[in-house]
């Protein structure tokens, strides 16, 4: 999952992304309009978290993301905000916001608003996901073989609930690498082929399935 976080203050926004980026998440950072902008523009993120006040005016959070609305961005967005008036919580779901949470807050309730936001989002809309012998736990982000618990890294563990999300849509390496890596990351050519081999040991080779010259797939649902 690769998030964006716009906030301009750097004390609420560089604690937020820490603990977002420690709990597994791949998430990019941006304290004003134009870095928030040239990020929305190339990179598909699966969630933003969006301040409303910005440098550039105190709408300017439901500007973009009306503007991002307007593109056919349908990414769940959670507003931060210090304004709690009924009009701008009404403003910001009308401007095309999924949520809208007031500061002061805890990182813990943002994470559980994101994580509701994603479960609604997903393909997959459950808490957990099971075929055969595999089973993800959405919420714990942990996984399991055979009901017993399997340890996968950060990376590993996202790379198998991207593709697990979608059954049977094809990825490519380098889109793999949009949804999961954010842009601390400088990529290696080989590095999505690398974390694949390491998930197919450890949850089975049948979890995975190659597309030879295009990329990557969890098995599509079989047929009733």
């Amino acid at each position: 999952m690769r998030l964006l976080v716009v906030e301009d203050d750097a004390g609420i926004r560089q604690p937020l992304v820490g603990s977002l980026r420690e709990a597994g998440y791949a998430t990019d950072e941006a304290e004003n309009l134009m870095e928030a902008t040239g990020l929305a523009d190339t990179y598909p993120y699966d969630a933003l978290i969006v301040d409303v006040r910005l440098p550039e005016g105190p709408d300017a959070g439901f500007i973009f993301v009306q503007r991002l609305r307007a593109q056919g961005v349908r990414a769940p967005i959670l507003f931060l905000t210090a304004r709690d008036s009924l009009s701008d919580r009404v403003r910001g779901l009308d401007t095309g916001g999924d949520d809208y949470l007031v500061k002061p807050f805890q990182i813990a309730e943002v994470q559980a608003h994101l994580r509701a936001l994603l479960r609604r989002a997903r393909s997959v809309p459950d808490v957990a996901f099971r075929r055969g012998p595999l089973e993800l736990d959405f919420t714990a982000r942990a996984v399991a073989v055979n009901g017993r618990a399997v340890h996968l890294t950060a990376k590993e563990y996202s790379i198998l609930e991207l593709l697990a999300s979608n059954p049977g849509r094809l990825y490519r390496r380098d889109e793999i690498i949009e949804r999961v890596w954010d842009t601390s990351f400088s990529a290696e050519t080989n590095i999505v082929d690398v974390y694949v081999r390491n998930l197919r040991r450890k949850v089975g080779d049948w979890a995975i399935e190659t597309v030879r010259g295009l990329g990557y797939r969890f098995p599509a649902e079989p047929d009733a």
